[in-house]
């Protein structure tokens, strides 16, 4: 018969406990360090593009969230491929919430040059409702808008 004194099962447990705490440590994706420096590009003129947005609209272009502090100046056309001229063009964009900026970021959102606006079908029903966002919604536009909802719906706007 195995005889176990007291001093074995204590030595047992943290054992156990130490490799439970190794394995953590071992699986644990955690960088070293959790800061570093590096040179990174600026967007210069996003203030003046964002000044003359509100020039032509103060709030949100679907919602109406007045708060300037909760709006975003969002480019139709990207920044990384519009010309210099472009990308402080006021009507290369809207004033957006942070909402329905990101939605006309990832191509989710568009406009048709009636002002309705188009859905992409990648975009749920239940997020649909969640983003304040349905197919009767329609915006004001001016026909400087159009040729960059042109570009946006040809190379941004997800159909599928």
């Amino acid at each position: 018969m195995l005889e176990l004194k007291l001093e074995d099962v204590v030595a047992v447990e943290k054992s156990e406990d130490e490799l439970i705490e190794a394995e953590i440590i071992a699986v644990s994706d955690e960088p070293q360090e959790t800061v570093r420096e590096q040179i990174v590009k600026n967007r210069i003129g996003q203030g003046i593009f964002k000044q003359r947005l509100r020039a032509l609209e103060e709030k949100c272009k679907l919602c109406g969230i007045d708060n300037p502090n909760l709006l975003r100046a969002s480019h139709t056309k990207p920044w990384s491929v519009s010309s210099n001229k472009e990308r402080l063009d006021q009507y290369n964009g809207f004033l957006l919430c942070p909402t329905h900026d990101i939605l006309l970021d990832k191509g989710l959102i568009s406009f048709r040059d009636d002002g309705f606006i188009l859905v992409s079908p990648l975009l749920e029903a239940h997020n649909k409702i969640l983003m304040n966002v349905h197919e009767e919604m329609k915006v004001n536009l001016l026909e400087r808008h159009k040729v960059y909802l042109e570009y946006h719906r040809e190379r941004i706007f997800k159909t599928q």
